[in-house]
């Protein structure tokens, strides 16, 4: 409740979709080449963030993305972190899902990660995700 008696409205859902190695006329609403009708349809009626700073690897953007700190100054901006090595995004850097996390969201990753495997602490459900499913 506020302090005028008006019951509170719950927050917003937030959903966060990346994908690798897409072009800009990759989904239908940017193109008529492809046909994308959920993904135009999620577009259409939440907020498509069109001016951005990506990396051509996957371990720089994922990083980028949940830190909110340009590649160069993660550590991460050559490099693809792949499940044989004992390194991952340093852990000094607070991530997204981890500020949600004080505000009760509940937070879930779906597909790669690629931002630390080898020791617990740089898996996602040390880094503020509640679940985990894929690689």
């Amino acid at each position: 409740m506020t302090c005028m008696g008006a019951k509170q409205s719950a927050p917003p859902n937030v959903i966060v979709f990346m994908a690798d190695d897409m072009g800009w006329t990759d989904v239908g609403y940017h193109s008529d080449h492809v046909l994308t009708p959920n993904i135009d349809t999620l577009a259409a009626d939440g907020i498509v963030l069109n001016q951005y700073y990506t990396q051509r690897l996957c371990s720089p953007s994922r990083g980028a993305l949940l830190t909110g700190v340009h590649p160069i100054h993660t550590g991460l901006q050559n490099c693809v972190i792949l499940d044989t090595q004992p390194i991952g995004l340093p852990l000094h850097f607070k991530l997204w899902p981890q500020y949600l996390k004080q505000y009760d969201y509940a937070t879930h990753i779906v597909g790669k990660w690629h931002l630390g495997h080898m020791q617990r602490e740089h898996t996602p459900t040390y880094r503020g995700f509640d679940s985990h499913v894929g690689f």
